[in-house]
């Protein structure tokens, strides 16, 4: 028996008793009145979004483990098996979904504030503490200090930006937002002279939409990226120059140039 097979005739029965029987009744509702939006599988993972009673849209995540049979999660405000959950098992159970296939998911890295501040020079961290002007009670604990002392915190990478930015998009989670969020981390990085790592963001939040086909989408923030891309470019080392260029004969060769507002953003580094 295959996994496939096994997870749509076995998963009503596995997460049965984990579900009480009016929500049992109110999932089946959900199903049936056409409360699942979208649903989808990629490999072992379904992603769905569900209407809730007062038209709320809920995420709900399940997964077939080898090991517990199945772990689902819904960010409704559901302390226990809520019936979003439910009626997506029931989605599953009759194979209502669509295929996606989705990168790799590579998580955040993470970090503790105090081994960012023993990374801090002293003569550096003093100086910042004395000319504080913030006046916080945890003056580690804002954006200021991040933004001042950026060069120390952990890179997330450009796989790191790419692949969540093309998976929220290709599941219709709002990528659009997650990108203009993205555009303060670039912000961060430029004014750290962080240029690499400015590029990669910028080289990720393109190449993603391009490949979920949906640039249009962030033509609002083309502005901002051109403006951006233009300072790395000016400020960059030769290697990032030429890494840059590089990018951009790519983005030539496969015409990309037919957005206007893609070449708009290439061509003002020129």
């Amino acid at each position: 028996m295959t996994i496939e097979t096994k997870i749509n005739k076995d998963i009503l029965e596995v997460i049965d008793n984990d579900f009480s029987n009016v929500i049992k009744e109110r999932g089946k509702e959900y199903y049936n009145s056409g409360n699942i939006l979208t649903c989808y599988r990629s490999n072992d993972m379904y992603y769905a979004k569900v209407v809730g009673s007062y038209d709320e849209l809920y995420n709900v995540s399940i997964e077939y483990t080898k090991d517990n049979g199945y772990d689902y999660d819904c960010d409704c405000p559901c302390t226990y098996p809520c019936k979003h959950e439910y009626a997506v098992a029931l989605a599953i159970k009759n194979k209502d979904y669509e295929d996606k296939k989705l990168k790799e998911n590579i998580p955040e890295k993470k970090y503790k504030m105090k081994d960012i501040i023993k990374e801090v020079p002293s003569e550096e961290l003093k100086k910042y503490i004395l000319s504080n002007k913030f006046r916080d009670i945890n003056i580690f604990d804002n954006s200021n200090f991040k933004s001042k002392f950026c060069k120390y915190f952990p890179k997330q990478g450009y796989d790191y930006y790419y692949n969540k930015l093309y998976n929220e998009q290709v599941l219709h989670n709002n990528a659009e937002y997650i990108a203009n969020d993205y555009l303060d981390d670039i912000e961060e990085y430029i004014t750290s002279k962080e240029y690499n790592s400015s590029f990669d963001i910028i080289k990720a939040i393109i190449n993603a939409f391009i490949e979920a086909e949906a640039l249009d989408t962030i033509i609002d923030i083309f502005p901002k990226l051109g403006m951006f891309l233009r300072i790395t470019y000016r400020k960059g080392t030769k290697t990032l120059k030429d890494n840059i260029n590089k990018w951009i004969k790519e983005l030539e060769k496969e015409e990309y140039y037919n957005n206007v507002y893609l070449e708009d953003v290439i061509l003002s580094i020129k």
